[in-house]
């Protein structure tokens, strides 16, 4: 899933494919957290790809995978310009990674994404994501099937 992840960013969004590669050395599959974690200094992204399909539907993983490499590519990004995350800016630190990940999968043509604001806030941000790809899903879903 890691590799096909990496492969939508690379043919969708070359640019923000060299800020993932310059950003993530290493990617490693962990289980026991939620989503991602994101180490700078040895740039490493964790992720749990169990948390990226519910129900054992692949509608929306892969895409909400890619998203998330580019959100914590984002967060090494704003690292390694200086700008660091602090108690005073940090709202406005993970609205630009989360905006980021947002325009990523517009860019794939997705109107509504687990990024948009209305998912997200400081408090519990990982349980409104799951929230908000949860809701995604169903929604594709209702999507095909009003097209198939």
């Amino acid at each position: 899933m890691v590799a096909e992840a990496l492969a939508l960013i690379e043919t969708s969004d070359p640019t923000r494919f060299r800020r993932v590669q310059s950003r993530i050395r290493t990617i490693v599959n962990t289980v026991g957290i939620i989503g991602s974690a994101y180490q700078a200094l040895l740039r490493v992204c964790m992720v749990n790809p169990q948390n990226f399909g519910y129900q054992g539907a692949r509608t929306g993983s892969v895409e909400f995978l890619a998203s998330t490499l580019v959100h914590d590519a984002t967060f090494g990004h704003l690292l390694s310009k200086g700008i660091l995350r602090t108690s005073a800016n940090y709202d406005r630190f993970d609205r630009i990674c989360c905006r980021e990940a947002q325009r990523f999968m517009q860019r794939l043509g997705l109107t509504k994404t687990p990024w948009d604001p209305e998912h997200l806030s400081r408090l519990g941000r990982m349980q409104t994501l799951t929230a908000g790809l949860k809701e995604f899903a169903s929604s594709e879903r209702d999507a095909k099937s009003d097209d198939g």
